[in-house]
């Protein structure tokens, strides 16, 4: 059986586009994941990865490399040496880059066993940053001269979006796959509506350029009739804006409540038994601009009715499939006069178009279409 290394530096555990890639080979190919956290999934080979802490020195010495454009010295003018020990001591058949750190060692290790890696592109990289400082500046140059160096050497690049994939290919001539964040369809009904109690809902990660306050001001022009539950996941380092939206919360005195996030397995049953899946993603970056993300899919397979913002990858599958509600602008203000407009009667049609389309929006295609690259770059 051949082996495959899915390589991942963010939390895995609880990224479903990777552990999608791992139920998806994991039938075929002996699955080894490697990074800084377990999968969780029964039976696949973990190695975790030695992680460093640098300190102020080490940071001002990689800003001025990274200064000079000596981007090779300051990738492994730091822990990524002993990574590729650790990571060459198993042998693959191919590899799986999920981050564009994970390029250059890859491209290594893919030249020292002679094998081919792929680059899943979960966003657009050279645009990733909320603020233009000269950290985020120096890191957009590197990215940069990553992507030039080595998206050419992978077998294949895929990534999330079209308009992700068209910029990778406008930009640095490599064709890029579309695979979607789309969710494994779900046999579920959706919720009875009460009238007199529209549940919104929101889950994902509690970051400041996502601007969660608007959304919660979006429940405090509605009024006492609608009700916004939030599922947010925040890193250690960013627990204080948690904090800052729990307290703005509060100030507004707007339904607003904060559950304990669950497993990635156990989102949608979760999200079910609300009625409408919200979510207003200003387009701070480019990345923003071209959203389509997990939490989309699992809204339809959920059965939510769904309220976004004009957020054009998403807004296109709304608009095709009788969704929701799409605002005008980015404003609180334009998706709460949209919300206002609903009846009873549209947000039951709206979830049960959900229902009629998410055969059609699971991962269904998704799965063959990632199938078939692995089988084209393991031949």
């Amino acid at each position: 059986m051949k082996s495959i290394l899915i390589l991942c530096y963010g939390p895995l555990h609880r990224d479903p586009r990777v552990l999608r890639q791992i139920k998806w080979l994991k039938e075929d190919y002996t699955i080894y994941t490697a990074g800084y956290t377990n999968s969780e999934i029964d039976g696949i080979n973990y190695i975790p990865l030695s992680k460093c802490y640098p300190g102020l020195f080490s940071k001002i010495v990689r800003a001025l490399l990274l200064f000079l454009g000596l981007y090779k010295i300051a990738y492994w003018n730091t822990i990524r040496k002993i990574q590729l020990t650790t990571l060459n001591n198993k042998k693959y058949d191919l590899i799986v880059a999920n981050d564009i750190d994970a390029l250059p060692i890859c491209d290594k290790i893919s030249s020292n066993q002679k094998i081919p890696f792929i680059f899943d592109a979960h966003e657009y990289y050279p645009d990733f940053a909320q603020k233009k400082t000269l950290t985020t500046w120096l890191q957009k140059r590197e990215v940069i001269y990553q992507c030039n160096r080595y998206l050419k050497r992978a077998s294949a690049v895929t990534t999330v979006a079209s308009g992700i994939a068209q910029l990778y290919e406008q930009n640095f001539s490599v064709p890029a796959i579309l695979i979607r964040n789309s969710s494994p369809y779900t046999d579920i009904k959706g919720s009875i509506v009460d009238p007199e109690n529209i549940q919104l809902v929101h889950h994902g990660g509690t970051m400041p350029g996502r601007q969660l306050e608007k959304m919660i001001d979006i429940v405090a022009i509605l009024g006492k009739r609608y009700s916004l539950h939030f599922y947010l996941v925040a890193p250690q380092e960013l627990k204080w804006y948690e904090k800052k939206i729990i307290n703005y919360a509060k100030s507004t005195k707007a339904n607003v409540y904060f559950h304990r996030p669950v497993k990635t397995n156990q989102i949608i049953k979760e999200i079910n038994k609300y009625d409408i899946g919200l979510f207003l993603l200003p387009p701070t970056n480019t990345n923003y601009k071209l959203a389509l993300p997990n939490k989309f899919f699992e809204f339809v397979q959920a059965k939510l009715a769904l309220a976004i913002g004009p957020s054009e990858e998403m807004a296109n599958i709304v608009t095709q499939y009788d969704l929701g509600v799409v605002s005008n602008t980015f404003t609180a203000k334009s998706l709460a006069e949209e919300l206002e407009k609903l009846s009873l009667h549209d947000i039951v049609k709206y979830k049960n178009n959900c229902i009629e389309s998410s055969k059609e929006l699971s991962a269904g295609k998704d799965e063959v279409k990632f199938l078939e690259v692995i089988k084209k770059s393991l031949a």
